[in-house]
């Protein structure tokens, strides 16, 4: 092998490492590294032969900085998937050890190191045509009876266990671990529950989290907590357009597809106005939030006259309460009183409820008392309409 004066190169099984370029090859190809994921492989390969303990590690790879378990967890995780996992050993409850037969070129002389497993190491010289002049063998190759009783020792797994608690988790498609060797370490722990999740990888940060520690703590408490919805208080607008079935045959297919693009564009405005927030936006129905309720009711007013220069009257509702936000969509009693005001709501009127009406007085909006209603599952209501501007 020609080397270039004062490079360094790891090679094994078909890899090339350029520590100089810091470049890793496999033949002639290159494999993509981060900087720290590289580093982190250059770890390794500068200590073939030794466990390195993940305190070691971070603070090598990361001098100057605070880190957490997870990222040097991460970069082990890149690396299998870039040479394979047969490569990197994790020893639990320490760190990491390079396995590989990793042969160190550079300078005036050629190491090779062979590690299969832990033993005890002896340095001799070798006689071996194949490695260049001065070349010396670290080897570190088990007595046969420790080899033989290895090959049929159960694969590791790792598992975390705490006090008469245990547990044990297996991600289905898993590229480090089978899900052969989860099933059998769980059933080496006692009362141990064994769950499968789909995915890629048993880290909990790489595959869905939640479900992980869903599973935790349902193990662990008995229970599981329920995500708290967002709750806000806020003005909860409603409104119905009537008689689109005749203006959609009255225009054709194309004009009402237009003028619906319009008309969509045009509540876009007056939200971002008044600054309401859009949460749906169908063909003949808006629902939308306000933090204020007189913006709310202005808003309305303005989409109702605008409606209806268009030849389309609304059926609008509003009311204050606390909303539920749950994957953006608003939920709970505020949400559907302000449906049932809507029912109530006349072509071309604001309906408001007494809520809205109090909290807006002093505002200039001016309303009409519209009677106490019984609204479906919300009890008896007294309603108001907005009275339009002169």
């Amino acid at each position: 092998m020609m080397n270039r004066p004062g490079s360094r190169f790891y090679l094994f099984d078909g890899f090339r490492v350029d520590v100089s370029e810091r470049l890793l090859f496999q033949g002639d190809r290159e494999v993509p590294l981060t900087p720290k994921v590289f580093d982190t492989l250059l770890m390794l390969l500068e200590n073939s032969s030794h466990v390195l303990t993940k305190k070691e590690l971070m603070q090598q790879v990361w001098p100057d900085s605070f880190v957490e378990e997870n990222n040097l967890a991460q970069n082990i995780s890149l690396l299998r998937k870039a040479l394979g996992e047969q490569y990197i050993q994790t020893v639990p409850k320490r760190g990491y050890r390079f396995i590989a037969e990793v042969t160190a070129t550079g300078g005036e002389e050629t190491l090779l190191v062979r590690e299969r497993t832990r033993a005890r190491i002896v340095v001799e010289r070798s006689d071996e045509d194949s490695l260049l002049p001065g070349a010396r063998v670290i080897d570190v190759s088990p007595a046969p009876h420790k080899l033989e009783a290895g090959l049929q020792r159960s694969p590791e797994t790792m598992y975390a266990r705490s006090g008469d608690v245990n547990i044990a988790y297996q991600v289905i498609g898993d590229q480090c671990l089978k899900v052969e060797e989860g099933r059998f370490v769980a059933q080496q722990i006692p009362g141990a529950k064994f769950v499968e999740f789909p995915g890629d990888d048993h880290l909990p940060f790489v595959g869905d989290q939640d479900a992980i520690l869903d599973e935790v703590e349902e193990f662990l408490t008995g229970f599981r907590h329920h995500i708290e919805p967002d709750t806000v208080l806020a003005t909860v607008l409603v409104a119905r357009m009537v008689g689109v079935k005749d203006r959609v045959d009255n225009l054709g297919p194309e004009r009402w597809a237009e003028w619906l693009r319009r008309l969509h564009a045009h509540i876009a405005k007056e939200l971002e106005w008044f600054r309401g927030r859009e949460i749906d936006l169908m063909q003949n129905r808006l629902l939308a939030i306000f933090d204020g309720p007189a913006r709310a009711v202005r808003c309305a007013a303005a989409i109702t006259e605008y409606c209806s220069r268009l030849g389309v009257n609304t059926c609008t509702g509003l009311h204050t309460g606390e909303c539920e936000i749950v994957d953006s969509q608003v939920a709970g009693a505020a949400a559907r009183m302000c449906v049932c005001v809507a029912n109530e709501a006349e072509p071309g009127e604001v309906l408001v409820s007494s809520t809205v009406k109090d909290l807006v007085a002093g505002s200039g909006i001016s309303f009409e008392d519209r009677g106490t209603r019984v609204l479906q599952g919300c009890g008896e209501w007294r309603l108001f309409a907005v009275q339009r501007s002169a």
